[in-house]
């Protein structure tokens, strides 16, 4: 689903992540990339950091799988409410996952 500028998270795929930041207070994280570009998650539920900064963009998923879905239901959270993503370097190399997965409610890029 696009966000008021019209843009989906593909339009990533390619761009290099150069830093994370999770605001605990406000339950946001916000991916800076190297287009001087912010994507900014709000109401995020639960956050799976893997080491993706500094790493190029190859693959996102809207399905972040079934462990967010349970780690979700463990904490009495309704995850049907929440949007879920993986975005990851490359989905092929499972020794280095290089990805973060996010439970949230909505995006915006800045």
């Amino acid at each position: 689903m696009p966000d008021k500028t019209n843009k989906t998270l593909d339009s990533i795929i390619g761009l290099t992540v150069t830093g994370v930041i999770n605001n605990y207070m406000d339950s946001t994280l916000t991916l800076t990339l190297n287009n001087d570009e912010r994507l900014i998650f709000f109401d995020c539920k639960l956050i799976f950091d893997l080491g993706i900064t500094g790493h190029t963009i190859g693959e996102i998923s809207s399905d972040a799988g079934l462990g967010m879905a349970l780690e979700l239901k463990k904490y009495s959270i309704d995850f049907s409410a929440y949007q879920m993503c993986s975005i990851s370097r490359d989905f092929s190399d499972y020794m280095n996952k290089n990805e973060i997965r996010i439970a949230y409610d909505y995006y915006e890029f800045e």
